[in-house]
């Protein structure tokens, strides 16, 4: 076999690995005998709630979801009061009535001091157009999810109710999906929802299946990311809430998220189920809404059970937190201070590192530069290329082109797959080509990849407040090139390698689905800058590195 067919049979059954292991490390569904959060009996109330149509303009839909919501709550032993707003006109000029769900629990000693928000809201989507159809949602994921979730959360946590220091709040909204207006008008008018609340965790959806993300927090995070260690299976990424923050996306989290300390959770695949018809019970993932129960659940019961959020302010901090998961290895943070100083260390260190093997002559400025100029021009070319199959994607699909949600496209993950794959195999291609003719070390590859990727990073995080997504490859890459130094290094550069991998293949995923085929050409392009730094070291592991 060929070094380049080696090398990309290596990078792809990488590539695989990483999926395969990144889908083993979201839970299993659990059954309905299981003691704790169980997927299996959240999904009963999934398949009540969407067994059709409960939008705003369906009125015996929405008002058969909002009595059922209300009996269960009842079951549980919790007592439920509707908040009723009259005559609401939202921005298509229809006027109805919107009516909340709330219930406040107390600990079984006395009235709490301070207590958690749980909210989710309980209207479907009322029509979508989809290529000339119109569909209407059956609420099955959004948010179906949410309420499930919640419901399934609060049985599990009655049984111990005679622990509890601090209190509980459920807030079922009515009318998120036709401009928020159930958090707008509790907001307005029963402001004591609200008071004395320490934490607010939100349940939203946004397609039906796949990881369920913590994907915002409220500004000051710090202590609120010290609370979500305790979440099983955690998955959540800083960069998410800044990018986020960036998109024209709102849920009813967004009017809470300056006033109260809060987490926002949501599944992001696929945009073509969301707000449309395939939003049924049939196609709904256990094991995406055993994950939501896995991280929530947790974080749920340290509250309630621990005096230090006994106070309403115990979560509010002015310190953002800079944080990542890494798939069995598990969640990482870092203070704003800690992760500048390491920037600046590692990329202090990364210059020394230059200057060494510079002085050592494996390899030159000169061939640097070269390096550097290539793949940059390799990367834009392709990334360019990506474009026009988003384009071509968009105009055979008789679909308009957008950079974003650019949704109902056919075959979307195929084309997808196939153009990352081509790449992967032409970049190889090129790589050994210039290995091969200009007889270059693969150090000069991953030298000039950190020189494009530390630069990206500081862009990044002055730009949008965060830079994990370029920054921890670097950190893994930078380390091993001081590793590289030495003799016997191989197995060193694997095991970085494995982890860099880790790390890389959420984020391609979640970039993927978030962003949807519409922004291919930036996935290409991050894509080619991760192979930058995993190809060579890749190599050095083949080749026994020289």
């Amino acid at each position: 076999m060929s070094k380049s067919r080696l090398l990309l049979t290596i990078i792809l059954s990488l590539a695989a690995l990483g999926l395969i292991l990144f889908n083993l490390y979201l839970p299993s569904p659990k059954g309905v005998d299981f003691k704790g959060f169980s997927a299996e009996r959240a999904s009963n109330d999934i398949n009540y709630i969407s067994k059709e149509p409960h939008s705003v303009l369906h009125l015996y839909g929405r008002a058969r979801v909002r009595d059922y919501l209300i009996s269960r709550l009842n079951e549980l032993g919790v007592k439920a009061v509707q908040h009723k707003y009259d005559s609401i006109k939202d921005y298509n000029g229809d006027v109805y009535d919107i009516i909340n769900v709330y219930s406040q629990i107390d600990p079984l000693s006395a009235k709490a001091k301070s207590y958690l928000l749980l909210v989710a809201h309980y209207d479907s989507r009322n029509t979508t157009n989809v290529k000339g159809k119109s569909v209407t949602s059956l609420g099955a994921a959004d948010d179906g999810y949410g309420l499930a979730t919640i419901l399934e959360v609060v049985s599990n946590v009655l049984q111990t109710r005679d622990k509890w220091v601090n209190g509980i709040r459920i807030l079922f909204t009515d009318s998120e999906e036709t401009g928020l207006y159930g958090i707008k008008y509790a907001i307005r008018n029963n402001s004591e929802i609200f008071t004395d609340v320490a934490l607010v965790i939100n349940i939203e959806a946004r397609g039906v299946k796949g990881p369920a993300i913590l994907f915002e927090t409220s500004p000051g995070n710090s202590k609120l990311v010290d609370l979500y260690k305790n979440a099983k299976t955690p998955f959540s990424y800083s960069f998410t809430s800044a990018v986020y923050n960036l998109l024209p996306n709102y849920t009813d989290f967004t009017l809470l998220k300056d006033t109260l300390p809060g987490l926002n959770f949501s599944v992001i695949d696929n945009l073509n189920y969301y707000h449309t018809d395939l939003d049924n019970f049939d196609n709904i993932s256990l094991k995406s809404v055993q994950h939501y129960g896995e991280q929530v659940l947790p974080v749920v019961n340290k509250f309630i059970h621990d005096s230090c959020y006994s106070n309403s302010e115990s979560l509010t901090d002015s310190e953002d937190s800079i944080y990542f998961t890494i798939p069995f290895l598990g969640l990482f943070t870092f203070s704003r201070g800690l992760y500048i100083t390491v920037k600046y260390a590692i990329s202090g260190l990364f210059l020394l590192l230059l200057g060494v093997y510079l002085k050592q002559k494996r390899f030159s400025p000169k061939n640097l530069g070269y390096v550097l100029l290539m793949n940059v021009i390799f990367i834009a070319v392709s990334s360019a290329i990506a474009y026009l199959v988003s384009l071509i994607a968009a105009y055979f699909n008789g679909l308009e082109y957008k950079m974003i949600n650019l949704a109902y496209v056919k075959y979307e993950y195929i084309i997808t797959a196939l153009t990352l794959t081509i790449f992967t195999l032409i970049y190889i291609l090129v790589y050994s080509h210039i290995i091969r003719k200009r007889h270059l070390s693969n150090l000069s590859f991953i030298a000039s990849g950190n020189i494009l990727m530390i630069t990206l990073s500081f862009v990044l995080y002055y730009k949008i407040g965060d830079s994990v997504i370029t920054f921890i490859p670097t950190l893994i890459s930078v380390l091993l090139l001081f590793i590289n130094i030495f003799n016997y290094t191989r197995y060193f550069n694997i095991v970085g390698i494995i982890i860099m991998v880790l790390f890389v293949t959420p984020v391609i995923y979640m970039l993927i689905i978030a962003l949807t085929i519409g922004s291919l050409f930036v996935v290409t392009a991050l894509w080619g800058l991760f192979l930058w730094l995993i190809l060579p070291l890749t190599d050095r592991f083949v080749r026994r590195g020289v």
